[in-house]
């Protein structure tokens, strides 16, 4: 048995995070000649000091990592070279770290997406504000979760656009702007989202801005100035997932065009003529799925998801002679699927030249 007393330390060690770091703070320490402030990612440590020769009884740690939780200890120096024992631990959690604005993108003729990135942890809501230019006053718009990387943000007439910056929100307060990237809306275009009723008025992410949406009706005249719908009644195979891993609510909802038995066909009246489509594929709930798409006589490639691909995108040119685009699941496709469609009108082709 050998004797011991442990090391008396520094008491009342607190800690808060605020808009210049996280705010260390304790009672002063009979006989100490500085403080050593460690700091930790996880309780209990392991911990990297930080500030070894504090002199006053508060400390503020500007280097500390944005949106995370961190734990502090203070240790006392003493003449002599000698140190007390490690505070009782203190913890903290950072503002957050401005967020990066990935993009801009034109999202409809009424509106743009914003997409961003953030090295944050801990991270309760983003704010998407909006100027006019990038070197005006901005105000907040829309907001998305903690998870969140992009926003659709509406408003706009066709062509034109603003300046976005995104800031990220903890409990401990709002972080700093990122820097302002400007973006437009699509100069045309018609855009449609695949839906179960359960996507309308009180859903989060409703409605999309300038997209029309399909709950699986058969064709008809939508009453929004377009005609759309399925060959035969597909509302019964309409979904709406409600996953937070779906990047935006287009890729939350969806129809099937091969479910019990059947095999659907999706069709739109448009003029007729030459067009560049989009169509999205996948399923935030499930990877059971090959997707191929036939629009008109243009047939896609394949895409199998996986679990960190879930969505594909196929982009196709198909020409249009009978005043509809018809959409049919292509012939390797299995337990086919689609999200959402964009149709966009191109130029006719020139006329061959012919040798006179």
């Amino acid at each position: 048995v050998v004797p011991a007393v442990p090391a008396a330390s520094p008491a009342n060690v607190a800690a808060s995070g605020g808009a210049s770091g996280v705010s260390v703070r304790w009672d002063a320490f009979p006989g100490a000649t500085a403080y050593e402030i460690r700091r930790g990612s996880a309780p209990g440590g392991p911990y990297t000091t930080v500030a070894d020769s504090v002199s006053g009884t508060s400390y503020e740690d500007a280097s500390a990592p944005g949106g995370r939780n961190l734990y502090y200890v203070v240790v006392a120096r003493l003449s002599g070279g000698e140190s007390s024992g490690a505070s009782a631990e203190a913890a903290a959690l950072s503002v957050p770290d401005a967020p990066s604005i990935a993009g801009v993108e034109a999202f409809s003729t009424q509106g743009v997406l914003v997409l961003w990135s953030s090295s944050n942890v801990v991270v309760d809501e983003f704010v998407v504000e909006q100027s006019a230019d990038a070197g005006g006053t901005f105000e907040a718009v829309a907001s998305a979760g903690g998870r969140a990387t992009r926003v659709a943000v509406g408003g706009f007439q066709p062509g034109k656009g603003a300046a976005f910056r995104v800031r990220a929100r903890n409990a401990s307060g709002l972080s700093a702007p990122s820097a302002p990237v400007s973006g437009t809306a699509a100069a045309s275009g018609i855009f449609v989202n695949f839906a179960n009723p359960t996507f309308t008025t009180g859903a989060a992410g409703y409605p999309l801005p300038g997209y029309a949406d399909d709950y699986g009706d058969v064709f008809g005249d939508r009453g929004n100035g377009l005609s759309y719908g399925w060959l035969e009644d597909n509302a019964p195979n309409s979904r709406h997932r409600q996953s937070d891993v779906s990047p935006d609510p287009r890729f939350d909802t969806l129809n099937h065009l091969q479910k019990n038995a059947g095999d659907m066909v999706w069709e739109i009246a448009v003029p007729s003529g030459r067009y560049a489509v989009r169509l999205v594929a996948g399923d935030a709930t499930a990877l059971d799925s090959v997707f191929q798409f036939t629009v008109e006589d243009v047939t896609t490639g394949t895409y199998t998801p996986t679990a960190t691909a879930a969505w594909g995108t196929f982009d196709v040119e198909a020409r249009v002679q009978d005043g509809l685009l018809t959409v049919p699941s292509g012939p390797a496709a299995s337990n086919n699927k689609s999200c959402y469609v964009t149709l966009r009108s191109l130029p006719d082709l020139p006329p061959p030249l012919s040798a006179p």
